[in-house]
């Protein structure tokens, strides 16, 4: 009986500390809001790779990533972050109740074999409502803009497409990063365990992929070669 109550402590304990590392945003209904997201600083940011999810009824919604190049899932997400300052944070444009809920940063640092990651909890509040911020934060205006060309689409419509930061399983767990040339990319992956090894055997590319007559924007890859 000792070691039962022992094991539901240490559980409980484990639960409080998930989540006390939930960090609260909240805005008003339809204004910007901004989601944090900080990380260890580093001089290589090319290593960096972020992806952020919207967590809802236990299915998790990616909504942007970051690597070498920026894709979104919706053009209501904004990219607000600065690597070299170690924020990874981005914004959500006229943001709803169907917006609300938990959002995951997963911050990847492939040279120094890190992760870091964070979770925030999005709350919107009803104009008049009491505790609404007297002045919110403002979006940029050339999003605003093209917030208004566009019609909005909350988060928890978003479906998954195939994402920039792509993770291939080739005996072992690899990370693999791209950078897009038109429609031709080069992707190399790097082994997970000791990249700073690079050239020695530790890091070196184990698969180079050549992905041909391919859009990034979300459609199909036709065709993928392995050399």
């Amino acid at each position: 009986m000792a070691w039962r109550v022992a094991t539901l402590a240490v559980l409980a304990l484990q639960v409080s500390a998930v989540l006390a590392d939930i960090q609260d945003v909240g805005g008003p209904l339809l204004s910007f809001v901004r989601l944090p997201c900080h990380f260890d600083r580093t001089e290589d940011v090319d290593a960096i790779t972020v992806q952020w999810k919207f967590l809802k009824g236990g299915d998790e919604f990616p909504i942007l990533y970051y690597c070498d190049v920026l894709k979104r899932k919706t053009e209501r997400v904004i990219w607000e972050g600065d690597l070299r300052e170690g924020d990874a944070g981005i914004g959500l444009l006229d943001a709803s109740r169907d917006d609300e809920g938990l959002y995951s940063c997963e911050v990847v640092n492939i040279a120094e074999n890190k992760q870091q990651k964070t979770t925030v909890r999005l709350t919107i509040r009803e104009p008049g409502s009491s505790g609404e911020q007297s002045d919110p934060p403002a979006a940029p205006a050339n999003q605003r803009s093209e917030a208004e060309a566009k019609s909005g689409t909350s988060v928890a419509a978003i479906i998954a497409a195939t994402s920039l930061c792509v993770i291939l399983v080739v005996g072992s767990l690899v990370y693999v990063k791209w950078k897009t040339n038109g429609t031709r990319a080069m992707v190399t992956a790097y082994k997970a365990v000791d990249p700073g090894r690079q050239g020695q055997g530790g890091g070196r590319p184990l698969v180079t992929i050549t992905v041909t007559d391919g859009s990034f924007g979300g459609s199909q890859v036709k065709q993928v070669s392995v050399v």
